[in-house]
């Protein structure tokens, strides 16, 4: 079988498909562990995604273009 990446190969992997802003946070800490960057990319994530609902609550059209298209897709 295929041998597995070490841990700071898949943390530079993370930081090449995360958030510019996400990216600089990762670069200011230090992980040990691929665990503990994951870890700390979807708790970052779990709040952006409340953060987001909680708006299309208030404004359910937020996300929609002029085209009544979602811009997320």
């Amino acid at each position: 079988g295929m041998m597995e990446l070490p841990d700071p190969y898949k943390i530079t992997i993370l930081k090449s498909i995360v958030t510019s802003r996400m990216k600089e946070i990762l670069d200011l800490r230090e992980y040990q562990t691929y665990t503990q960057a994951r870890s700390e990319i979807m708790k970052w994530a779990r709040i952006r995604r409340t953060e987001a609902n909680k708006e299309n609550l208030v404004n359910p059209n937020a996300n929609l273009n002029r085209t009544g298209q979602d811009e997320a897709a």
